[in-house]
């Protein structure tokens, strides 16, 4: 099996919590010379995010896979370099335009496909790989030769795993859950800060559709170039109601977003997780 290069990029306001996730890593084989590792300081303050941080890395990389973590991934559930090696080589001769890869993501027909351990549970039972609609950013797996990136208009800590995986499906490329298993510590925060990141994402990305729900694993966001429906459609309430009756729609909707000017056709390469 051919060793393929990775970067390991990480943003880190912990130094206790980025030395383990990244004695883990090395512990699973994560070491030179087919690893690098990378970390944005933020020890002292907020002076890196991820949509302009990562959207550098993808630009200067040599390496051909760039691996973004947070600083509370923990990789210590049996897997390792040689695994996500594995599966990748898999997908490059499956699907060889694959974009993003992760270990937790929505299908178009609000499916949560999960290959993690949490505080929210552990892995569904789903064939992978699986192609998915968006991607938790706990862990994500970029091929650089995908051309796919980051919206360097945007900022904020939420919502670039959605950011990312969007661009894919505009330029035809794949977003993947892929079996590769890692323990995530992280709380998922909601606040005032994932409202706001929330709200210009919808901005940013809505002024392509008239009306798209996309469901993340943690939320639905509304897309649209109307922005009084995006505030109608704000409220839980409402929401749900028009999901009841538009459900189907929104599925094929989001399919069509997955697969037009699909460039990532695929043979069929899942197994079972167990």
């Amino acid at each position: 099996m051919p060793r393929a290069s990775v970067r390991v990029c990480s943003i880190m306001s912990d130094l206790q919590q980025y030395h383990e996730m990244k004695r883990t890593f090395h512990d699973a084989g994560f070491r030179a010379p087919q690893t690098s590792f990378e970390v944005f300081d933020n020890l002292n303050g907020n002076r890196y995010e991820p949509y302009s941080a990562f959207s550098a890395v993808l630009k200067s990389a040599q390496e051909p896979y760039v691996a973004f973590c947070h600083q509370d991934v923990r990789l210590n559930q049996g897997d390792d370099y040689r695994t996500l090696m594995h599966r990748i080589e898999e997908l490059n001769r499956a699907c060889p335009n694959w974009g993003v890869l992760g270990n937790a993501g929505m299908a178009p027909d609000w499916r949560e496909i999960r290959r993690i351990t949490d505080r929210w549970g552990t892995s569904t039972y789903a064939p992978l790989p699986a192609r998915v609609l968006s991607l938790d950013a706990n862990f994500l797996v970029v091929n650089r030769r995908s051309g796919v990136s980051f919206t360097n208009s945007l900022s904020g800590f939420h919502f670039h795993g959605l950011d990312i995986c969007l661009d894919a499906h505009t330029k035809g490329v794949g977003c993947y859950v892929i079996d590769f298993h890692v323990t995530h510590l992280g709380k998922g925060e909601t606040g005032r800060e994932f409202r706001r990141a929330k709200k210009n994402l919808e901005a940013h990305w809505g002024k392509r559709f008239s009306l798209l729900l996309v469901p993340t694993t943690c939320t639905t966001v509304v897309l649209s170039r109307y922005a009084a429906l995006r505030k109608i459609l704000q409220h839980p309430e409402r929401l749900r109601l028009f999901l009841r009756y538009s459900r189907t729609r929104m599925t094929t909707e989001l399919t069509r977003l997955m697969t037009t000017n699909d460039g990532a056709r695929e043979t069929d390469v899942r197994q079972p997780v167990e």
